[in-house]
């Protein structure tokens, strides 16, 4: 992450394709997923393009959901084992 005068930059290629680290066998992965509108997706081929992820851009934000067994979070699924894998 780079901090710059009016933004915030994360560098997030290299986590491409990357696999998060699985909690253990039976223990959920909760995560939080987030869309942007991209206006112009052919620069996604560009090592060096930037997007503008901004609230003016942001279409939706989904979650807290289970990674590994694709629940979305209750009580009861938290509760549950997960039968998921990553």
């Amino acid at each position: 992450m780079n901090q710059h005068e009016d933004a915030t930059h994360y560098e997030g290629r290299s986590a491409a394709g990357r696999k998060p680290k699985d909690p253990g066998p039976g223990k959920h992965l909760w995560i939080v997923t987030a869309a942007w509108a991209v206006t112009e997706p052919e620069r996604s081929q560009d090592p060096n393009a930037q997007f503008l992820m901004d609230r003016e851009n942001l279409i939706t934000i989904a979650g807290p959901g289970c990674y590994k067994c694709e629940l979305e979070w209750t009580p009861l699924v938290e509760k549950r084992y997960c039968r998921g894998s990553v």
